[in-house]
């Protein structure tokens, strides 16, 4: 054994294969956003952007989902999977044993049916068969010395492949709180653009009925009275359909919080102003948003699994050298066992090499080499994409915020005209079908305005979403002797 020290040192040597040097440059990064200056300001965000709309409800929703969706549970049992595959790759770096035990009873016929045999040119005789009894037990230990770092390579690979488990969940919290909060956003617009159907249509009818009246008198005419009639029945014919979405939005709220639309329809069922987000939201800068963003994480982490992969890869086609050992009892009985004169033991190195790879060799390192190119590529297309989603997410922000404040000051102003008009139809100077006429104006710019904030709700959303905000680190993980046990005794 004096070559023991020389492998022990090569077993400490480099491993094969390129050393990660972390994510490179993409982009040269700007300090601050390009778009959405008057709306923000360049402090760190809060991870919890839902709590800026300050609303209850919604906070509770999100609360929900993060701990019954049954998304972010497929999300969290991928990122258990990925631990333990790593916890298996370094415990592939220890040597492995296994402990023997047997009991042999055989009978060998001598080729007579009974009695004893008389055996040639022998005074003693044999019986018709013979029967042996042999006991034994033992104890193998083998260790295959990581020369060239392939064992280290998987290890390193495993590692990295966690994180990107880590990112991904991370990825999918920052999914479904957006996705509960651009549901609940649209549901209160729903609901709030049904009650101004509803009052429209009641206008509308008001305003029928006076024709109606008139007619009778002669100052309408049949036609007028068909084009209101049609008016009218073309905005109540709006409420089902607007009713069908508050249905839809409730049972997309119930999946995404893990329970029945039937056990969550009566807790939204009062409507609700459509959530405000603050007046100055905090973004932060580019460089802290790519550090950030969960999906930025990820494609970095399977970059470095798959720059791991090639030395695994290359170590893999050379010699491996494997360290054997047994230990090993055996006797007729089972007393005999125990005695030290039946001790047997086998120490030795094992050598094993495919030597003739016809280039199987070169066809692995080249598929490992396009792996690693694919995540390269992938990971500069994951930053270039996320600085296009947040400097659009700016710029929509700020827009929708500027047409809301548009129709807000158009919704005051129809509101004047129709307080004026209800004072000039008290005096006499208007007629109430022209009263009725400014009053559906003002409905429909309020209607306006109500789809107006709720698309700036939704922007606000997804501005935070391309902020890589919405979530907290994955829990650590357990023992994985802890996680066995209890897969053991856990039913599905």
């Amino acid at each position: 054994m004096r070559s023991l020290p020389l492998l022990l040192c090569l077993a400490a040597c480099a491993p094969l294969g390129p050393d990660y040097q972390g994510p490179p440059v993409v982009a040269n990064l700007a300090a601050r956003f390009q778009h959405g200056q008057a709306a923000t300001v360049p402090a760190n965000p809060p991870a919890e952007w839902w709590t800026g709309f300050n609303d209850a409800e919604l906070t509770r929703l999100i609360a929900r989902a993060r701990a019954d969706s049954p998304a972010l549970d497929v999300a969290r049992a991928r990122l258990a999977q990925s631990r333990a595959a790593y916890a298996g790759a370094v415990a592939n770096l220890n040597p492995a044993g296994a402990v023997l035990g047997g009991a042999l009873d055989t009978r060998i016929g001598t080729g007579e049916a009974g009695g004893s045999v008389l055996v040639p040119g022998l005074p003693l005789t044999l019986p018709s068969d013979v029967q042996n009894d042999v006991y034994a037990s033992g104890f193998d230990a083998s260790w295959e010395a990581d020369l060239l770092g392939g064992k280290r390579r998987a290890a390193e690979r495993g590692r990295a492949q966690a994180e990107a488990a880590e990112a991904t969940f991370a990825d999918a919290q920052v999914q479904l709180a957006a996705e509960v909060g651009r549901a609940y956003v649209a549901l209160r617009g729903a609901q709030d653009a049904l009650a101004i159907t509803r009052r429209s249509v009641a206008l509308k009818q008001r305003g029928l009925t006076l024709s109606e009246g008139a007619a009778t008198q002669g100052v309408t005419n049949a036609l007028d009275i068909a084009r209101l009639r049609a008016d009218a029945a073309a905005t109540e014919a709006q409420i089902p359909l607007i009713e069908a979405q508050v249905d839809a939005l409730t049972a997309q709220l119930a999946v995404l919080t893990g329970t029945t639309p039937a056990a969550l329809a009566p807790e939204l069922a009062r409507p609700r102003a459509v959530p405000r987000p603050p007046r100055k939201v905090a973004i932060g800068n580019p460089a802290d948003m790519l550090r950030r963003r969960p999906d930025i994480r990820e494609a970095e982490r399977r970059l470095a699994a798959s720059s791991a992969a090639i030395g695994e890869t290359a170590a893999s086609f050379f010699p491996k050298i494997t360290f054997m050992g047994l230990v090993s009892t055996a006797g007729g009985t089972p007393g005999a066992v125990l005695r030290s004169d039946g001790l047997g033991l086998a120490v030795g190195p094992v050598l094993q090499w495919n030597a003739l790879d016809f280039g199987r060799k070169d066809a692995a390192l080249a598929q490992a080499a396009g792996v690693r190119d694919e995540a390269l590529a992938g990971y500069r297309q994951t930053v270039l994409a996320a600085l296009a989603d947040a400097e659009g997410s700016l710029s929509a922000f700020e827009k929708r915020r500027a047409s809301v404040a548009r129709l807000a000051t158009a919704s005051t102003e129809a509101a004047k005209a129709t307080e004026l008009a209800a004072q000039m139809t008290g005096a006499g100077t208007l007629s109430v079908i022209d009263q009725l006429d400014i009053q559906r104006a003002q409905l429909q710019i309020d209607l306006a305005l109500s789809q107006g904030r709720t698309e700036l709700a939704t922007a606000y959303i997804g501005l935070n979403k391309s902020l890589g905000l919405g979530w907290s680190p994955a829990p650590p993980p357990r023992p994985v002797a802890e996680v066995a046990k209890a897969a053991m005794a856990k039913t599905p």
